[in-house]
């Protein structure tokens, strides 16, 4: 090989790399776009849907992913879709005695109280904005960040508590930390469970 072809080659590739890098950002741009034009959609479609926040943007990403943005029918069939179901996990959530967390689990929202106390929870009920839209890995997150702020100052900030545990330094310096806890911690065997009740088996069998 000629000298300094070699070199060439690995700057030529190196360039690809950067083009590609470019592009990349400018699909994602685009994505977001195409998923807040579906979101505006949505909002027109169907104004009264009652879905939190993250149903609404696994909807979007779906229509970008499936070339569906322009399709209405197909948008709007999946907010029906997504309606019935949580529907569903609304009555199983308010059956089980977990309600307004309607993205957990029983099992998980036991264990949560196991481990940060009823009043943890009563926090993130009554001062966050959406209970229902509220998922496994972040509630562990979000009450351990309290706990490692200290309670009683969160509690002092309880009316903007989201803001204030998710921009304090702790919910970035303690991050890794804490998520390693989490995943120790949800593949810990559990206590005895309550045993399921008829109607919510067939809940579930919906």
């Amino acid at each position: 090989m000629e000298r300094g072809t070699e070199g060439r080659i690995k700057i030529a590739l190196l360039g690809g790399l950067e083009v590609s890098s470019e592009r990349m950002m400018e699909r994602e741009e685009l994505d977001l776009e195409l998923q807040q034009a579906v979101l505006d959609a949505i909002a027109d479609l169907d104004p009264r849907h009652s879905l939190p926040q993250s149903e609404l943007n696994r909807i979007a990403r779906d229509a970008v992913l499936e070339d569906r943005v322009t399709d209405g029918e197909w948008v709007y069939q999946r907010i029906q879709e997504s309606k019935k179901e949580f529907r569903r996990k609304r009555n199983i959530a308010k059956m089980r005695g977990y309600a307004p967390f309607t993205c957990l689990s029983q099992r998980v929202y036991v264990k949560l109280k196991e481990t940060f106390g009823d009043d943890m929870l009563e926090l993130m009920k009554n001062y966050l904005k959406d209970p229902e839209d509220i998922y496994t890995k972040w509630c562990y997150r979000f009450a351990a960040t309290v706990d490692a702020i200290g309670r009683r100052e969160c509690l002092e900030h309880r009316d903007e508590i989201y803001s204030f545990v998710t921009t304090h330094p702790v919910w970035e310096e303690q991050r890794e930390k804490i998520l390693d806890a989490y995943r120790e911690w949800i593949g810990r065997p559990d206590k005895a469970m309550p045993a399921e009740t008829p109607e919510a088996l067939a809940l579930q069998d919906q």
